[in-house]
């Protein structure tokens, strides 16, 4: 089923002068900007859906859009998550209702978030078209202090690959598509989403 981004992050778990610092580039401003951009490429490259880490690292609300409750509950991509936020969906008329909160809960954290239903309660039926149901939730870590150290790190790691080599190619180096470190340090924090 689809996640879709409603509210991307605003910040990133490592600041330019973690990234300055990391690159002994302390000393002058001159390559500022392009360091924003680093950072900004190193955590999109990790973060959320359309990162590689299968997880949300800095603060989000992701979307779960499906065509049906089905009869499990709904597993939620890119944990850790924080909150559901709404469960919504698209009644046998086509208008669009809320479930109360009280019939379902947030299972199953951290490593498999999911929304199940409380005891008693049942989902109710929705009009048979694409994306009927829709799960709104806050994901990712707190903030960037809260942000485990290994990813942290791995994000310095590709800024400081990528300030190092700044082209596509390097002539007479070996070329790996994630230096070697940086998929040791995400290992653990991949989530199977």
């Amino acid at each position: 089923m689809p996640i879709v981004v409603v509210t991307p992050p605003t910040v990133f778990p490592v600041s330019r002068a973690d990234a300055k610092k990391h690159l002994h580039a302390e000393e002058f401003a001159d390559d500022d900007v392009y360091i924003d951009g680093l950072i900004a490429a190193a955590t999109g490259h990790m973060d959320g859906p359309a990162g590689s880490l299968g997880r949300a690292i800095m603060p989000q609300v992701l979307e779960w859009r499906g065509d049906s409750f089905g009869f499990c509950d709904i597993r939620l991509a890119f944990p850790p998550v924080v909150n559901i936020v709404s469960v919504k969906y698209d009644d046998e008329d086509g208008a669009e209702q809320i479930v109360p909160g009280t019939d379902y809960r947030l299972v199953g954290q951290p490593g498999m978030p999911r929304v199940a239903l409380t005891y008693g309660a049942s989902w109710p039926q929705v009009m048979s078209q694409s994306e009927a149901v829709r799960v709104r939730y806050n994901a990712g870590y707190p903030d960037a202090a809260s942000v485990p150290a290994p990813i942290k790190q791995a994000i310095l790691l590709l800024v400081g690959h990528w300030y190092a080599n700044r082209e596509a190619v390097v002539v007479g180096s070996t070329v790996a598509e994630l230096p070697l470190a940086v998929r040791g340090l995400l290992f653990p924090f991949q989530s199977l989403a």
